[in-house]
Formats: C-alpha cells, sequence, structure tokens
C-alpha cells in the first residue's frame, strides 16, 4: 500500500490558518506526525469548517497507524465537503487497511464517480481486489493504471504478483522485468523476481536476485532470509546459517527463522543451540506441531528423555494421529524402561499406519513407516518480515508500557502558568493556586519536575513560615511537598487534619484521595504484587498480575473523590481519578462512566480518553477502544499510537 503524502492547497484567507496549515504540512513531510496534529488541530479549533485540516490530520494519524483514527477523520472531511476526492480515495485506502473491502470498494467508486484520470486510484483499488482474492478485477486495474502512467512501477510489480496467482508465470516475469526497465535500483522487483525464480527452482538465478536486492537495501530481512533458503538448498549451510543470523540480529522474534535455524544447527549437530532456538520459537509460536515434534528429536539426541517425551505428547495433543510421534515416543519411553508405556505407543503407531496404508495406498506407506523420520525440511511460508531498523524512531515503534495514565494531583511547580487555550479552566482552582504563596502548584499527572533538592528547599521554607504562624494554606503547601518526596504517611496526616477542620476542604479531599492511591500503589511495587489493568503482549486485553495476587482496597480514596465532587462537582480530574480507581478495583463499568464524566466536562482530556479506551479493549469492545484511544492521540497522548499498532491494527491480508 503506497504512504500517504499531503497535497497542495492554495492559501487560505485567515493569516494564522494559512500559518499552522503551512506549519503543519511541513511536518507531515518531516514524519513529525503528532506535532502535526496539534498544528491542525489548532486549526479546527478556530474552524470546524476547515476541511483542508481534517484530512491532513487523516494522513498524519494513517501513518501513525491509527487506521480507525484516519478513516473518522477523512469521514468528517467529506461531511464538511461531500465534494473532496482525495478524502474518499484516502479513506477507501484506509478502509483496506482495516480489511473493510466491500465499504472500501464503494470509497473507490465514488472517487472515480468524480475523477477518472487518477492512476493511483485504479493502483490502490488493485490492491484491494488482490487482498480479496479477486485477482482478475485486481489485474484489471493495474492493467488501467499503466495505460495511463507506462512508468508506474509499483503497478507492474504488484500486476506481476497478481499474475502468479494466475498461474501465469511468463506474465509475472515479464512484469517484474518491465519493473527493472523503468527503475533498476528498486530493490522490490528483484526481490520479488527472486522468489519467483526459487519458487521455479532456479536457485542460480534467486541468488542472483537476492544479491542484488541486499546489495540495494541491507535493510530487507526478507531477501536475507530468502537467500539462507537458496544457499541451504544448494548446500551451503554455513552461508545459510549465516543469513538467517542477519535476520535474528534485527528481528530477534522472526518465529520463521528461529524455527528453520534450529533445523540446520540440529543437522550439523550443534544441538544445545538448536535447543535453544526452538525453545525461543516454541514460545512465539505454540500451537505448531513441527516445533514440538522435532525439539523432541533434539532432547532425544541430547539424552534429555523425559523432556522428549513431553514434546511428543505436545506434538500428538495437536495432531492425534502424528503415527511418528507415537513412535518416537514409544523409543524415548524404552530409553527410561517405561517399556509398557513404551509398548503401548508403538502399537497405537503401527495401528494408525496401517490405517494410513489402507487410505494411501502402499505407494505412500514408507512415509509413515520411517521412524527416524524429522520433518526437517525448511520452511518457507509467508512471514512477517520488516525492514530492519527502520521506523524505529517513529512514536508508534517505540517499546512503551501500556498501562493507564496515571492519577492527577496537585504537584508543585516551579512558577504558575496561565491556562493555555484549550485547557481546562474553573474560577475556584485558579482562585485556590493563586492563595498558595509559596509553593505554586498545577494539577499533574506525571510526577513534578522539580528536583528532591528543590523540593526541600521549598519545603524548608515552608516550615520556616510555620514555625512563626499556621494557616491553612500553609499546611495544604508542605503536604504537598511531603508527597511529592514520597512522605506518604507525613502528607496523609496533614491531610487528615485539614478535612478534620473544614470536610469541605474539596481539594484537601482530591490531594489526600490521589496520596492514598500511589501509595498503595507504591507498597504494592515494593511488595511485588502490584495488580494492573494492562494489555498482554499475547495480542488480547488482559489483567496483568504477579502471581501474588492481592486484591487491594481502594475505598477510602474513592469517598474522598465523592466527597470533593459534591464541593466541586465540576472539577472533571476527581472523576478520572475515580475512573482508575475503580478499575484497578476491577468496577470496570463504573470506571468508564468516571472517564466519559471527566470527558464530558474537559473534552480535551487525552488521558481520560486513553484510559477510557483501554478498558474498552480489556472489556473486548475493540471499535469504541481504538476510537478512544485514538483521540487521545489525536490530543497529545504519544503512548496512544503504540496501543493502536498492537491493538487497533487489523490490516487486511
Amino acid at each position: 500500500m503506497v504512504s500517504l503524502l499531503a497535497l497542495a492547497y492554495g492559501g487560505f484567507s485567515q493569516i494564522n490558518k494559512q500559518h499552522f496549515l503551512y506549519q503543519g504540512r511541513e511536518r507531515l513531510f518531516d514524519s513529525k506526525y503528532t506535532d502535526a496534529i496539534y498544528s491542525f488541530n489548532t486549526i479546527i479549533k478556530a474552524d470546524t469548517s476547515f476541511a483542508e485540516a481534517y484530512f491532513f490530520r487523516g494522513i498524519c494519524k494513517y501513518n501513525l497507524g491509527d487506521f480507525i483514527g484516519a478513516r473518522e477523520d477523512f469521514t468528517k472531511t467529506i461531511s464538511v465537503n461531500p465534494l473532496f476526492t482525495q478524502a474518499y480515495h484516502f479513506r477507501a485506502i484506509t478502509q483496506t487497511r482495516t480489511g473493510d473491502y466491500e465499504k472500501a470498494l464503494a470509497d473507490f467508486d465514488k472517487t472515480l464517480d468524480l475523477r477518472v484520470d487518477i492512476p493511483g486510484v485504479y493502483f490502490n483499488r488493485g490492491i484491494t481486489n488482490f487482498l480479496r482474492q479477486d485477482f482478475e478485477h485486481a489485474l484489471q486495474d493495474f492493467g488501467i493504471a499503466l495505460s495511463m502512467d507506462p512508468k508506474f512501477t509499483d503497478a507492474y510489480i504488484n500486476r506481476g504478483t497478481a499474475r502468479i496467482y494466475l498461474k501465469d508465470t511468463a506474465g509475472a516475469l515479464s512484469d517484474y522485468n518491465k519493473a527493472l526497465q523503468f527503475n533498476n535500483l528498486n530493490p522490490e522487483p528483484y526481490l520479488k523476481r527472486g522468489m519467483l525464480y526459487q519458487k521455479m527452482e532456479k536457485q542460480d538465478s534467486a541468488l542472483s536476485d537476492f544479491n542484488k536486492t541486499i546489495n540495494l537495501d541491507t535493510t530487507v530481512t526478507l531477501a536475507y532470509f530468502s537467500r539462507g533458503l537458496v544457499k541451504n538448498s544448494k548446500g551451503d549451510i554455513n552461508g545459510a546459517l549465516t543469513d538467517f543470523n542477519r535476520v535474528l540480529a534485527v528481528e530477534p522474534g522472526n518465529a520463521l527463522t528461529l524455527y528453520n535455524r534450529a533445523l540446520l544447527k540440529a543437522s550439523i549437530g550443534d544441538l544445545n543451540s538448536a535447543l535453544a532456538d526452538y525453545n525461543k520459537v516454541a514460545e512465539l509460536n505454540p500451537k505448531n506441531v513441527l516445533i514440538f515434534y522435532n525439539r523432541g528429536g533434539v532432547n532425544y539426541d541430547l539424552k534429555h528423555y523425559k523432556e522428549a517425551i513431553r514434546d511428543y505428547s505436545r506434538a500428538i495433543e495437536l495432531y492425534p494421529d502424528f503415527a511418528n510421534a507415537f513412535l518416537n515416543r514409544s523409543m524415548a519411553k524404552r530409553q527410561i524402561n517405561d517399556e509398557k508405556g513404551a509398548y503401548l505407543d508403538y502399537q497405537i503407531a503401527q495401528k494408525k499406519i496401517s490405517e494410513y496404508k489402507n487410505k494411501l495406498g502402499e505407494k505412500n506407506f514408507s512415509e509413515f513407516a520411517d521412524t527416524s523420520k524429522k520433518f526437517n525440511k525448511l520452511l518457507a511460508f509467508d512471514a512477517d518480515f520488516g525492514r530492519g531498523t527502520e521506523g524505529e524512531s517513529l512514536i508508534q515503534n517505540k517499546k512503551v508500557e501500556i498501562t493507564l495514565k496515571p492519577l492527577f494531583r496537585l504537584l508543585a511547580v516551579a512558577s504558575v502558568e496561565p491556562p493555555l487555550a484549550g485547557s481546562y479552566y474553573s474560577g475556584m482552582y485558579e482562585n485556590f493556586r493563586k492563595s498558595l504563596e509559596n509553593v505554586p502548584v498545577a494539577v499533574l499527572s506525571e510526577r513534578s519536575a522539580l528536583t528532591a533538592e528543590e523540593l526541600k528547599t521549598k519545603l524548608d521554607k515552608v516550615d520556616s513560615i510555620l514555625f512563626t504562624q499556621s494557616t491553612r494554606e500553609l499546611l495544604f503547601e508542605k503536604a504537598v511537598l511531603l508527597g511529592d518526596l514520597k512522605r506518604y504517611t507525613s502528607a496523609l496526616d496533614i491531610y487528615n487534619n485539614l478535612y478534620t477542620t473544614d470536610r469541605k476542604d474539596a481539594f484537601a479531599l482530591f490531594n489526600r484521595s490521589s496520596v492514598q492511591g500511589e501509595m498503595i500503589e507504591f507498597i504494592n511495587s515494593i511488595d511485588n504484587s502490584f495488580q494492573a489493568v494492562t494489555l498482554s503482549e499475547s495480542g488480547k486485553p488482559s489483567a496483568k498480575r504477579q502471581q501474588k495476587v492481592v486484591v487491594y482496597n481502594y475505598q477510602e480514596a474513592i469517598e474522598d473523590l465523592n466527597a470533593a465532587a459534591a464541593v466541586i462537582p465540576d472539577f472533571p480530574y476527581i472523576y478520572y481519578n475515580r475512573g482508575n480507581l475503580n478499575c484497578l478495583s476491577t468496577e470496570f463499568t463504573k470506571a468508564i462512566a468516571d472517564y466519559t464524566k471527566a470527558i464530558e466536562i474537559y473534552p480535551n482530556m487525552g488521558e481520560a480518553y486513553f484510559n477510557r479506551g483501554l478498558v474498552q479493549l480489556y472489556l473486548q469492545d475493540t471499535e469504541k477502544g481504538c476510537l478512544d484511544v485514538s483521540k487521545s492521540g489525536e490530543l497529545g497522548v504519544k503512548e496512544a499510537y503504540n496501543v493502536i499498532k498492537r491493538y487497533c491494527t487489523k490490516e487486511g491480508k
């Protein structure tokens, strides 16, 4: 699928819009997508009918992997300007990426109703038809694109691949050759042609093309993998291992390469190293019968007979008719003197072989009678190959922990900054901040930027004043500083005192609740039993718990927030924090309601969208969850794009 690039547009009447449009487009071209979103947000806040701002923001989201968010922005573009041709086009591309092929085709048709002279529309519709395995129509679309632009190399490449599925090998080679005729510095046609030669068993030609691919782009791991397969077929095992090692240096979790490397290592007697690879790939792909069958063979050769029995048992569990697994388990059981078990497995194997013989005939009988068979042919099916470290610096590729955004609390800051445009404003909150003369505070979810030394200096100053006078403001300032220094018990003592003397001190209640929650989290982390609502690496949302599971009681902290809400019902951070505490108490429905309330009061609260999205993903409400996480990314929560990449990107294949 082609990358989405911004299009040039004319000027606009208002200078500020033109400035932010130019700034956003520059950031977009520089791949600074989150910064560009900020620029386009600025325009949208000033003018909700500015179609181009939604369109460009959609392109940013697309490039961040946020296809659902991009789709929403392209839809908004169309609602503002129903004749915006490229919005239909790019929404079609986006819907192809999410596997909504029929909707994508409808948008391509709408695009072509508005304009029929854009070759890229036919090209992208060809990709959609290819992905829905309508290869004939894909071929037609790529052909139309080429009739409009005879030098469209990507169209030749994709048409060549479509021809392969239609069994037109000669036509595929012709298209790949044509692509190289127009651009012989593009590594992709060499790679595609090499894979076709490999399929045709023209190994020398395949090797030549893979070498050319790598010479042009050393980051194409699929070229190293494919070259490794060719080298192995030519008997160059060490060369194959070198290429597989290159793949795994870049993609250590590439299960297919790990499996093939394990086979090769076992074949040259490097059994311990082969076993290590099998162990890794078994974790990555626990339902592949061949992994356990072949690992059983390595364990057997290493005289790890009990481990071999476990592996063969797992293979049988996955494929109950696997006669060879019974035979090999029989031999392993005999090695540990389990003659009864060995005999039983041998009888089962013989019965299954007899069944195979009756079904398949004598000709194929030897395939199942070979007790030493290890099914050790290298696998070459499609795998998820990336392009090295390309894109590693992109925010959506960052490896970040996916957990709830933390609680908000009034924290000490260097100075009181005036509210920014679009930020939450409360007269009561601003007046309270102004009443604190010695310690400027702000409501933040991230910890204070002040150093411990700076906090201690401020604390010494407040203590010196408290020595001569005691006011609620001074006590609150001291409690804030103590909390920031993680002296939770001392901070809570002051908040308790403030609440005892004034049960309507909402900000003391708010901070006391936050400190209680943070103290529980701190204790949990020390105890190594912190229960966090998180998303697992397996691809499914789940509750993340350590072995020792303790359900902690956040009720006192929640009651403080209830009391604070009765005094300042329009303070969104109360509901956000209560959402977090309800979530940690596994009260997910209540948590969603609280985040929703926070968003109703403060629609630009990205953290509330993010956390609500995580809870919805946890509850398997994927569409709503991904929309919320997308919105949080739009509002500046950078972790959003990592979540989207892992749990919201359902590419059509």
